[in-house]
């Protein structure tokens, strides 16, 4: 012991390192008192810190810093000091182990402060916990060896807490494996602030957020903060890497993404900076400054931003972030609306100022307008607040209809002011609404309030001052308009058979201005029975898309709409479709017929063309047929869009007329391909009268310029046709006569005289043709009846004994034969031609076209053709006591014709040179 105060330095301090190395904490008591001043406390120190195990506890050398710092009574002195570690080395020797020992620097430096022991004594205790970490991990000999000084230091308050203890909570609390956490050095570095939070992410899962922000993330901040207030030229700088604020707000953004029922719980359990636990190693008044109101901002924006960058509105989300909008408010002290489960029954109103304020940030749309906490969006006011509340409640809304859109895809509906994407929307809410399963009253009428309120966001009866016809609303479909907002709705009534809702809200409703003006409901109740039509596979309309379309139009017509042209045109297209249903048709390539062939059809009625090709005898229901034909002209008609077959300039009946001329002719072409030559027959000879009897549609025709080119081509098909089967039973309106082939011909060239009497100039020779052809059958026919007459009058002669009386000649059998049937003689070519020019001044046509060289127009009126009918014959005035038949008097008149026209080329005399030699030959 006597021998220390004669050590030099250099054996001094081996001597303190070795004692140190060997943690003998009282020889270094007895060291200090036996040579004090030798060793100044800095030096000392560093000793320690370097060669003191990291093991030792804090307990046993706590008195000995007491003692430097003048903390703790001089204790006293032990005789057991030894010292010959050193005693027997030489001086060199001494200063050359020296200069090896290499001492640790402490955490701060000397300054010319007045609390130099204090400030080294607090760089040895942060050297000292950082090696006892890095060493050994044994955080929690810390606090033992913080405690005691803390009261001393300000330094050692703040690096403790910001530092220490966060570590002591995050991993020594919690029990973590300490081989996986972070150390005291990698929580001071500022580059490994991602790891400090992804170990809080883990732990934030088992649901320690709240306290970890409140009780980790909280001191540590405030810590580095603290440090920097304190920052001054005089003291050597401790440099704190701490996170912001806003770090820690982009931590818990980032969780809410994942676990947005964590995040939701950090905001709720942490009331932000101030609520801070430092364990009371630190006074809270540091947290008390004039940034108080900056730090709540920066809080409420951040978890507003959370609420908006949540993606997904399901039942959940939608209350989690209610749940968070309300707590923000309340600690702002802003009232808002009822709770979400509350709003939803009966969603209220929302305040002008805050869909205002909703309009003013629309110019601010960007696509970091929801991340950038300077936009007035996030920006934590009472109207920003109460809009982020209608932005909740709207997406509660639509997720009703089916829709998961988040509040920030709501809010952008409203922001970007894009009335395509808002009509896009209302699209998918009505298509939900029309699809749901249960569709009473009650749900048509709040589906129809909820979309009344995405539209305006004002309740029902804040919605009754609002006009129907305002450009637009306040809500989140506000650019919509209200008038295409309940167009489609009534489309979706319409779409669910809702017929009597739709009368009721749109027709007799009781408000003054009416919702929808009749016109537009007229139209769309057309429409919806239209689609319904377009998509129908059947044409019967008891089942599927034709009944519903025909139901439509029943609810509505005539009842609701009288005078209603195009609900009577739909009608009538329904009845015509249905009517069709009936027959098979089936339309090119094997496809089905569909009710929309005939919508698309340029001209429906070649439609009954096809009927009568692909239905064997639907010829024989032409009443039927016409009756299709003509409504679903009438359909053509009345609609608002008329076809190519509705000329322009043409009368309603003058069209009628046309088509069932056109239906007729399609129906003696089928009968004429299934070869029946009777009904064609009468067909033609009964409904294809001559325009000229009615004489409104003669001069109508006349004036237009317009020839009946469809009468005279169906009576000259009938009058060509040549049946393969015997004409069994004739009717009674034509002359009996027993060979049936002479039958057929009779009525063939009746129909033919037809044809000459409808047909134009052009066509006549084509007629006359077959004319002649007839007439040229009929004379072999009756030549050969002739013979056979003789044949058998001369067999019966034969079989009178004692006859000697000659045989008649043949014409005289003819004349006999034909008078004994009741029937005249015809007459010959030229008694023919000279019976014509008295018979034309009495005919019921003029034979235009037919003219020749001195040929005068004549014209007249046609004889009842009811009584020759009935007759079988037709009287002309040729002679006082001549009569010939019908077919001899339209022989008459062409023959007239051709003796004055073209009858040269035969060898005829003309009529008027027959009768200017009458007199010479008498």
């Amino acid at each position: 012991m006597a021998l220390i105060p004669h050590f030099s330095r250099a054996k001094l301090i081996l001597l303190t390192a070795h004692l140190a190395a060997e943690n003998k904490v009282s020889a270094l008591h007895d060291l200090l008192i036996d040579a004090p001043n030798r060793l100044d406390l800095e030096l000392f120190l560093r000793i320690l810190l370097t060669f003191l195990p990291e093991t030792s506890e804090p307990s046993t050398y706590v008195p000995l810093l007491q003692f430097l710092i003048g903390g703790s009574p001089v204790p006293q002195i032990s005789d057991d000091l030894d010292v010959s570690a050193v005693q027997e080395l030489s001086e060199e020797s001494a200063r050359r182990q020296v200069r090896r020992l290499h001492l640790h620097h402490l955490a701060l430096s000397s300054s010319t402060s007045s609390d130099q022991p204090i400030q080294f004594l607090a760089g040895f205790l942060i050297q000292r916990a950082r090696r006892i970490d890095s060493q050994s991990g044994l955080l929690a000999l810390l606090p033992p060896l913080f405690t005691p000084f803390l009261d001393l230091s300000l330094t050692l308050q703040i690096w403790f807490t910001s530092t220490v203890l966060p570590l002591l909570r995050l991993y020594h609390d919690d029990g973590s494996s300490k081989t996986t956490r972070v150390s005291l050095a990698e929580f001071e570095s500022l580059e490994k602030h991602t790891k400090i939070f992804a170990s809080l992410s883990g732990r934030s899962e088992r649901g320690y957020i709240a306290d970890d922000l409140r009780g980790v993330l909280s001191p540590w901040i405030w810590g580095g903060q603290i440090w920097k207030q304190r920052e001054t030229q005089s003291e050597t700088l401790l440099i704190l890497h701490t996170p912001s604020w806003q770090d820690v707000y982009d931590w818990i953004a980032g969780i809410a993404e994942k676990r947005f029922d964590v995040a939701v719980e950090a905001f709720e359990g942490w009331e932000g900076p101030e609520d801070v636990d430092f364990g009371g190693y630190l006074d809270p008044k540091w947290v008390e400054d004039d940034e108080v109101n900056s730090r709540r901002q920066l809080y409420a924006s951040n978890a507003m931003r959370v609420i908006y960058s949540r993606k997904g509105a399901s039942e959940d989300v939608l209350k989690l972030s209610e749940r968070l909008l309300l707590s923000i408010a309340s600690r702002l002290n802003v009232k808002l609306l009822p709770e979400l489960d509350n709003a939803i029954i009966s969603i209220p109103s929302i305040s002008d100022e805050a869909v205002l304020s909703g309009s003013d940030f629309a110019p601010e749309r960007s696509p970091n307008i929801f991340t950038t906490l300077e936009r007035p969006v996030l920006t934590p006011t009472a109207n920003s607040l109460s809009l982020l509340q209608a932005y909740i409640l709207s997406a509660a809304c639509l997720a009703r209809f089916g829709q998961d859109v988040s509040v920030a895809g709501v809010a952008d509906l409203q922001l970007q002011a894009n009335a395509q994407s808002q009509k896009q929307m209302l699209q998918k809410l009505i298509q939900f609404i029309s699809g749901a399963p249960k569709s009473d009253s009650r749900f048509w009428l709040k589906a129809r309030d909820d979309l009344l309120w995405l539209y305006s966001w004002q309740n029902q009866g804040s919605r009754d001052d609002e006009q129907v016809d305002s450009p637009r609303g306040k809500g989140i479909l506000g650019l919509v308009g209200r008038p295409l907002l309940e167009r489609e709705f009534l489309k979706a009534l319409l779409a669910r058979s809702e017929w009597h809702l739709a009368v009721e809200i749109y027709l007799k409703h009781a408000k003054a201005q009416p919702l929808l003006d009749r016109d537009a409901v007229e139209k769309i109740v057309s429409d919806s029975a239209l689609h319904f039509y377009d998509n129908a596979t059947n044409g019967n309309r008891s089942r599927g898309g034709m009944k519903k379309a025909s139901d439509t139009i029943a609810a509505f017509f005539p009842g609701e709409f009288p005078d209603s042209r195009i609900l009577e045109s739909t009608a009538k297209l329904i009845e015509a479709t249905h009517a069709l249903s009936f027959y098979s048709l089936t339309l090119q390539h094997g496809v089905p017929f569909q009710p929309v062939n005939i919508r698309v059809a340029h001209d429906p009625i070649l439609l009954l063309g096809k009927v009568l090709e692909q239905n064997r005898g639907s010829y024989t229901k032409l009443d039927d047929l016409v009756r299709i034909g003509l409504d679903l002209l009438e359909a053509r008609r009345l609609s608002s869009s008329a076809s190519a077959q509705v000329q322009p300039g043409r009368e309603p009946d003058e069209t009628r007329s046309t088509a069932e001329r056109r239906i007729l002719a399609m129906a003696i072409e089928a009968a004429l391909a299934e070869d029946d030559f009777e009904t064609a027959y009468s067909y033609a000879l009964n409904r294809l009268s001559p325009p000229f009897a009615s004489s409104q549609a003669a001069t109508a025709q006349q004036k237009a310029g317009m020839t009946d080119d469809i009468s005279w081509r169906a009576t000259f098909q009938a009058g060509r046709h040549r049946s393969s089967r015997s004409v069994l039973h004739p009717p009674k309106l034509v002359s009996k006569v027993t060979n049936p082939e002479i039958r057929h011909l009779e009525m063939r060239m009746e129909l033919l005289s037809q044809a000459l009497l409808l047909a134009p100039a052009v066509a006549l020779s084509e007629i006359l043709g077959v004319w002649r052809r007839c007439e040229e059958e009929m004379n072999v026919l009756y030549s050969q009846e002739t013979e056979e007459e003789q044949r058998w009058d001369d067999k019966g002669d034969r079989k009178i004994p004692g006859q000697f009386i000659s045989p008649p000649s043949s014409q005289a059998k003819r004349s006999s034969s034909i008078r004994a049937s009741g029937d005249e003689a015809p007459m010959g070519l030229f008694d023919v031609a000279r019976g014509a020019a008295s018979a034309l001044s009495k005919s019921a046509f003029p034979l235009s076209g037919l003219t020749g060289a001195g040929t005068a127009k004549v014209s007249g009126h046609r004889a009842n053709r009811s009584s020759a009918e009935g007759s079988g014959t037709e009287s002309i005035t040729g002679s006082e006591d001549g009569r010939v038949r019908k077919r001899d008097m339209v022989s008459n008149m062409v023959s007239g014709g051709l003796a004055s026209g073209i009858g040269w080329v035969l060898g005829a005399t003309p009529v008027q040179d027959q009768q200017s030699e009458g007199p010479h030959d008498g």
